[in-house]
């Protein structure tokens, strides 16, 4: 059953994460991962627990079948693609024990019935150091739009992939470059939790920020810095990686199963 979330604009003193995390044994750098989200990240919101349970299985499912073993505990960001959800989160993937959720927000995925768009691919996505991605410029389109968000938000390059062409046949599949990126603050984002993009992952641009400054998918970018003067110009001169910091977006979509 789809549900209704309730988008936070505002956030009590102390939160509910922070109030239970020591009963649930959550390890020190994901509650100060949780901490920060709630101080960082508009919107956002606090799904129950039997959703957040929904989500981690998804998560699982599709690192199941991608057959990936995690090596240690690391964060991951996942997509619920559906059109009534448009959900997007930041879970700790743990291999030996309990996963949790960090943060949710609103995502808008491919639209569907419109001619250049393509429906968002699902699966397992390795931001495995093999791509570099850029930076938003910050330059608008024809229509006055910042397709890419606000000059120098991260943009993360998951290479050509197969898409179902949204104005087509479920047989018309072509090859996208599939991005996840920020949006225009001024114009689209308010619109983020419907599906808009051309096939890319549109998100906030302080979801956006959140995850370059911790470095939340960069896990392999970070050992590439070491030697790529490439990536060490990329990654930000100010950013607190995480230790737990990951490397997998993961987009899933029950209702195709």
């Amino acid at each position: 059953m789809l549900h209704r979330r309730a988008f936070l604009l505002s956030l009590p003193a102390i939160s509910m994460i922070s109030q239970t995390a020591f009963a649930q044994n959550i390890p020190a750098p994901v509650e100060r991962l949780q901490r920060a989200f709630e101080q960082m990240v508009q919107p956002q919101w606090r799904p129950p627990a039997l959703r957040v349970e929904e989500m981690i299985q998804a998560a699982k499912g599709e690192m199941q079948k991608a057959s990936i073993v995690l090596d240690r505990g690391q964060t991951l960001v996942w997509v619920d693609r559906r059109p009534l959800v448009q959900e997007i989160a930041i879970l700790y993937a743990d291999p030996t024990g309990p996963w949790h959720l960090i943060g949710a927000s609103k995502t808008s995925t491919g639209q569907p019935q419109r001619r250049g768009h393509f429906i968002s691919p699902t699966g397992v996505f390795d931001h495995n150091g093999d791509i570099l991605g850029w930076r938003a410029e910050g330059t608008r389109n024809g229509n006055g739009i910042r397709g890419y968000g606000a000059k120098g938000r991260r943009i993360w390059d998951f290479g050509w992939r197969p898409a179902q062409a949204g104005w087509k046949t479920q047989s018309d599949i072509r090859d996208i470059r599939f991005l996840m990126h920020a949006t225009d603050p001024d114009r689209l984002e308010a619109r983020l939790g419907h599906p808009a993009s051309e096939g890319c992952i549109r998100v906030s641009g302080a979801f956006n920020h959140f995850v370059d400054f911790y470095g939340l998918l960069d896990r392999a970018a970070e050992e590439k810095a070491k030697s790529d003067p490439r990536f060490a110009a990329l990654l930000l001169r100010d950013r607190q990686a995480s230790e737990v910091a990951g490397q997998y977006l993961v987009v899933s979509d029950p209702s195709a199963s």
